[in-house]
This record gives C-alpha cells, structure tokens and sequence, in this order.
C-alpha cells in the first residue's frame, strides 16, 4: 500500500513540476517577444526570427505567431512601398504589420494568451498579406 501511495504521489509531482516547468518556459518566450517590440524596423524582424528559435519558445504558440510574424515582413524593406526589383510590389501590408504588432504587444501585457485569442492574432497577420496583382486580376 505504501508503494502505490509513493507512485501517485511521485506521478503527481511529476505532473506538476512539468507544468510549472512549462509555464516557466511559456512565460520566457513571452519575456523575448516582449523584447523585440523594442526594436525597430528590420532588427524587429530580425529579433521575432529569433525568438522563433530559441529554446524557451520550441513549439509554443508564442513561437508561431513570432516566426509567421518574422516571415511576414522578412522580404519588405524598411519605409519602402516596393519590395526587391525581382518580386514586384510590396508582399505585405507594412501598415498592417504596425497594427499587428500593437495588438500583440497588448495581448501580452496582460498575459499569455488563450488558444482563441492566439487564433484571432494569427488570423489578424494572415490578413497583412496583400494578394498578388496576377490574382486579383484572373476571373
């Protein structure tokens, strides 16, 4: 009896030692979002690409949206309505990317967010994205 009390009480701890430890990693991954606001321009960009990557963040809705947020605006320079001579016109709404980035940036201040709130940011960078002339053109 002694031992099935210390397998549940073990299998317990373990549970919520790893929950915490996940929480703790969450919050970290938040922390370096938090950071990049700080930044401006291409080193914004840059410094999202980053988080994506980094440990804290492996896997966590808080590194999605910070890598969609980094190929979003990895092809558009800086105060620039055109992008590189071979892709044509501007890939994404810079204007939008700004908005994005406020909603985001108040999403966190009050905490990690819920699942649906992380769903409507993804969404809300999804729109940022201008549709090609070629598309909007076909019938």
């Amino acid at each position: 009896m002694r031992i099935r009390r210390f397998t549940i009480t073990a299998v317990l701890l373990l549970i919520t030692s790893t929950a915490s430890f996940a929480a703790e990693e969450s919050d970290r991954c938040i922390d370096l979002v938090k950071e990049c606001f700080g930044h401006a321009g291409s080193d914004r960009d840059t410094c999202f690409k980053t988080v994506s990557t980094n440990s804290h963040c492996k896997d966590s809705e808080t590194s999605i949206l910070a890598t969609k947020r980094a190929e979003m605006s990895a092809l558009v320079p800086d105060d620039a309505d055109v992008g590189p001579s071979l892709l044509g016109p501007d890939l994404v709404d810079r204007q939008c990317i700004k908005n994005f980035d406020n909603s985001w940036m108040a999403t966190l201040v009050q905490g990690p967010p819920s699942a649906e709130t992380s769903s409507q940011l993804q969404q809300s960078l999804q729109a940022c994205a201008k549709k090609s002339t070629s598309d909007v053109m076909r019938p």
